[in-house]
């Protein structure tokens, strides 16, 4: 594998969920959110001008040129226009709603990711199993870097 910030994809799908994070977490000062009574400062995105009220640095990620989690799916196989993610929140979530099936499809609307993770569904190989376990189960590849999921593999 290569860097971090220039990470070859090919190579390792499950390292894209348990990849090192490339940034330290900053700190509130260094996020320079200031609040005002219940409300936060907006500040202005140095890049795109955009008033950003919570994170500047999560939202500086959007940015970045390299992308550090690609979708384990062929793009012929996926709707998401480009199938590169800066964020692994978001790769994770477009995980959830677009390659795996959920029993309950209100799940979707959840706020928190950590509630959807522990609902259950089936993956698109049909086996059943919790939403945290499709992560795993979507990623892992085996000794010869083949998806371990059938249907993965087949694609």
């Amino acid at each position: 594998m290569g860097q971090i910030d220039q990470m070859d994809y090919t190579t390792d799908s499950y390292s894209y969920i348990n990849a090192y994070e490339s940034r330290p977490q900053a700190s509130t000062s260094e996020r320079q959110m200031q609040p005002i009574g219940k409300k936060q400062q907006k500040i202005p995105c140095d890049i795109c001008g955009r008033m950003i009220s919570r994170d500047i640095l999560r939202h500086r990620r959007t940015h970045d040129r390299t992308s550090r989690f690609q979708c384990v799916f062929p793009k012929e196989c996926c709707t998401h226009k480009t199938g590169f993610f800066n964020r692994r929140y978001d790769f994770k979530k477009h995980l959830l709603h677009i390659h795996f099936i959920l029993d309950d499809p209100k799940v979707k609307k959840l706020k928190s990711l950590e509630q959807k993770l522990r609902k259950r569904g089936h993956c698109l190989c049909g086996q059943e199993m919790s939403a945290q376990e499709s992560l795993d189960h979507i990623t892992q590849v085996d000794e010869n870097q083949e998806p371990v999921c059938p249907d993965l593999a087949q694609r």
